[in-house]
């Protein structure tokens, strides 16, 4: 174990000593405060603030940086925590978070005429930049002709989706006609 004291400038009798180790917010160990031979312990997610009086502990925030590339459409959102963040072009961004709590960066609305996927968009602490990549997305649509909703056995219905890790909600018909599923679906080179 490390302690790595420095004197604060409001009371030479004041020494904040963190430790074990960094006591950087997130590292899973709580940080220490001694002012005048007593001891604070401030859990993960927070740091003591010490005054001549005494000290406090006082919850500490961090950034979640991320990048987005690919963007031409409009009206891309990301969301975190309840927090809406809207991304209007390609660059950085990031999202603010309280010390100690998890994140999980997910795409709220997808911009128009494109698909967006995120990676590394989850983790406790500063972890691993979050990236959203997007590309030209189209809709995917068909005719079905042939199916007879009414024959037997009664109630006969054709339930499509689309596969490969496109999240679509299932369509269910009952009769011949056309149909378009209405989640854009991404480009994606072949795989091989």
């Amino acid at each position: 174990m490390s302690v790595r004291p420095f004197v604060l400038g409001m009371s030479a009798s004041l020494l904040l000593a963190c430790g074990p180790g960094s006591g950087q917010t997130g590292s899973g160990e709580d940080t220490v405060a001694v002012a005048d031979g007593a001891i604070v312990r401030c859990p993960v997610g927070t740091v003591p603030e010490c005054t001549s009086t005494g000290c406090v502990c006082v919850r500490t925030s961090y950034s979640i940086p991320g990048t987005v590339t690919g963007l031409t459409g409009t009206g891309l959102s990301l969301i975190n925590s309840g927090f809406t963040l809207d991304v209007p072009q390609n660059g950085t961004y990031s999202f603010s978070m309280p010390g100690g709590e998890c994140y999980d960066v997910l795409i709220d609305t997808q911009p128009a005429n494109q698909a967006c996927t995120i990676s590394n968009n989850s983790g406790c602490a500063s972890g691993t930049p979050w990236a959203v990549t997007c590309g030209q997305a189209y809709t995917v649509g068909g005719t079905i002709s042939g199916f007879d909703g009414t024959a037997a056995p009664a109630g006969l219905s054709l339930l499509l989706t689309i596969t490969g890790g496109v999240e679509t909600t299932p369509q269910i018909f009952t009769s011949n006609g056309g149909f378009t599923f209405s989640t854009p679906v991404a480009v994606r080179a072949p795989a091989g």
